[in-house]
């Protein structure tokens, strides 16, 4: 499962997604020093994410190199596989922990809003 795949599962996704939120700029009333920060965090989003995801990659290639390569053995298939759940987990971290950092740019009115436009009801208080 992709990162952003993973991440539009229910309950996180209630959480307001910069993405989302840009689409939803004129409906959730955004102002313009919502916006600013709000694009700030996507792109800070981005930034921690790509080397994040270059490590990801790097750590599944040494894996798949392993078993092309025919070295597999318990030991350095373990190692491997700790290093990419390791790579994938902190790909994830980058981009969950941005849903978190949305909290404070929306007014509750605005979280409210968003999570009745995404869900069809208020979120719980």
């Amino acid at each position: 499962m992709g990162a952003a795949a993973a991440v539009t599962t229910r309950p996180l996704a209630a959480y307001w997604w910069p993405v989302a939120l840009l689409e939803l700029k004129d409906t959730l009333r955004l102002t313009s020093e919502q916006e600013t920060r709000v694009r700030a965090l996507l792109e800070a989003m981005f930034a921690e994410a790509r080397p994040r995801a270059a490590r990801l990659a790097e750590a599944e290639a040494r894996l798949q190199r392993i078993f092309a390569e025919n070295g597999a053995e318990a030991g350095t298939v373990r190692t491997a596989v700790a290093a990419a759940e390791h790579a994938r987990a902190e790909l994830r971290l980058a981009h969950v922990l941005t849903h978190l950092r949305t909290h404070d740019v929306l007014t509750e009115d605005q979280r409210q809003l968003y999570h009745r436009l995404r869900w069809g009801r208020a979120a719980h208080q």
